[in-house]
């Protein structure tokens, strides 16, 4: 017998009742068999149509559609008790997978409705060797684990994602790398990282980390804090601030300025400030310079004063 529509559902491709019946016409009705004559557009009454299961709200649930060819018999052979015991493909219904080459393959296919073009899939190969499991969702596919969830995978894993991925966890992420490298790339767009609470890194090896622009780095509420167990080393092409372990801080470059817009104190048992050429020391235009030849002192008044003694000397002292 073949799927019909009941009367009024004939623009749908799947006519069924509450309780998951059809109807069908039988072969002698058919269009094209003599037999059926004026009565090929009659159909059959509801017929209800086994399934693998059957429970109370929950089994499985496939329901024949309008055109498929299906399997009628009786229960215990009485004619006015008919039942959809199967479902059989035929020269205008073929099945989903190119036969004999694809006999290998088990599965189930869908068709989009209405009107085709889609499907939904769950294949099985079992070719020596290529064995596949393959799930295909037309549209939408939804996943939901009550409890745990676990997978392995004993080789390769690819995930392509061609819109955007978003994942919720709840509690703890934990990612391990045995063996191999992690790498991370975003191509075209921005990084963000947010955490409330606190991060702490730990590399037991070297940490290289290359900006081509800039970078910056803030503490808005409380303090940067830079340790090293050797040495500190700030680079920008000919300058450098160098901090050693041991307490010696080495400050190079090609002209060093400090500005210090209240005070600058400079406190130690010995304090050195040595130029091979010239030293100069002033406040305006009152100024101390040394140099390899001499010493000048020059101001709009200057003041020497000693508690002890005050020693002037040298091989031409003049005095205005």
């Amino acid at each position: 017998a073949v799927v019909v529509p009941e009367k009024g559902q004939e623009a749908e491709e799947i006519s069924t009742d509450k309780h998951g019946r059809v109807k069908v016409r039988f072969h002698w009705n058919l269009p094209g068999n003599d037999m059926g004559g004026k009565h090929q557009q009659e159909r059959s009454c509801w017929i209800r149509v086994s399934h693998p299961w059957a429970g109370k709200n929950w089994g499985a649930m496939a329901i024949p559609r309008i055109g498929q060819e299906v399997i009628i018999d009786f229960e215990e052979g009485d004619p006015d008790r008919p039942i959809c015991t199967g479902r059989v493909y035929n020269g205008e219904q073929k099945p989903p997978y190119s036969l004999p080459d694809s006999k290998n393959i088990s599965g189930v296919k869908s068709d989009s409705t209405k009107g085709g073009g889609g499907y939904n899939e769950i294949i099985m190969d079992d070719t020596k060797n290529k064995e596949l499991i393959r799930i295909h969702a037309q549209y939408d596919m939804d996943s939901t684990v009550e409890h745990d969830d676990r997978q392995t995978v004993h080789n390769n894993r690819t995930i392509t994602v061609n819109g955007t991925h978003t994942e919720t966890i709840k509690k703890d992420t934990t990612i391990k790398i045995t063996e191999g490298k992690l790498d991370q790339a975003v191509v075209k767009g921005t990084a963000d990282y947010y955490v409330k609470g606190a991060v702490t890194e730990i590399f037991d090896s070297t940490q290289t980390t290359t900006v081509k622009q800039k970078i910056e780095v803030s503490s808005t509420e409380d303090c940067i804090h830079i340790s090293a167990a050797k040495e500190i080393k700030l680079t920008t092409g000919k300058s450098e601030l160098l901090m050693k372990a041991d307490g010696t801080i080495i400050l190079s470059g090609q002209d060093i300025t400090i500005i210090g817009g209240k005070t600058i104190t400079s406190s130690a048992p010995e304090i050195a400030a040595n130029g091979t050429k010239t030293s100069k020391i002033g406040v305006g235009t009152q100024t101390v310079t040394t140099s390899t030849a001499k010493v000048e002192v020059a101001g709009a008044a200057i003041a020497s004063a000693a508690v002890g003694s005050h020693e002037i000397t040298g091989a031409i002292v003049k005095i205005n």
